[in-house]
């Protein structure tokens, strides 16, 4: 009896072996078609970033005229009755930062006369006049980030956050422009692949005069 005992036992725990065996490569093949899929969906988010960054782009450079019946072109009208002036925060960070990647400082402070668009990233001056503004990147450990402010596309300062963990960098500027003219921050050439948010960064402006 004690052999056919010793037997079946050893079949037993062949049978377990192999049940479990089947499970672990149940489980493997879930896992790489898991990791196929979520590679899949970081390579669709890259492509749509990309779409994205080149549509605000394109609107950051965009013309403020409208064609007239006569065929002429006439910038289009912009009012403000008070003051300008805004502040925005970087709440969340942003990795990877594309090549001239817009930043959009989304968490916003104050907005007084609704220059300052949160979702594009793009302050568009509601009327003429002296302009100041100061952006800062607020690094992390081992991470470094330039960026560069741009009016209409044409640079206008530059700011570097070093790779020493929690370095603020800056970049500030006065500048005139005209009712429309569109000021923002970007990513400068693919310098530094890390934004750090977390409130600390900003993008302020205000009218001088």
């Amino acid at each position: 009896m004690a052999p056919r005992s010793a037997v079946w036992c050893f079949v037993v725990v062949l049978v377990t072996v192999g049940i479990n065996c089947n499970e672990e490569d149940e489980i493997r093949e879930r896992i790489e078609k898991l990791e196929a899929l979520n590679n899949n969906l970081k390579q669709q988010l890259t492509n749509q970033k990309i779409v994205y960054n080149d549509l605000v782009n394109e609107l950051a450079t965009s013309s403020d005229f409208i064609e007239r019946s006569d065929g002429r072109e006439k910038r289009q009208a912009l009012t403000c009755a008070g003051p300008v002036v805004f502040h925005a925060r970087l709440q969340n960070s942003i990795y990877p930062i594309g090549t001239n990647q817009i930043i959009a400082y989304e968490d916003v402070v104050t907005n007084v006369g609704n220059g300052y668009d949160s979702f594009t990233g793009l302050f568009r001056a509601p009327i003429g006049g002296a302009y100041e503004f100061i952006a800062t990147m607020w690094s992390s450990d081992g991470n470094y980030l330039e960026f560069e402010m741009v009016r209409n596309g044409v640079d206008l300062c530059y700011g570097r956050a070093s790779q020493t963990n929690q370095t603020m960098g800056s970049c500030v500027t006065m500048v005139e422009l005209a009712a429309g003219d569109r000021v923002w921050v970007r990513h400068l050439s693919g310098r530094g692949t890390y934004a750090n948010g977390q409130d600390y960064p900003s993008f302020a402006g205000h009218l001088i005069v």
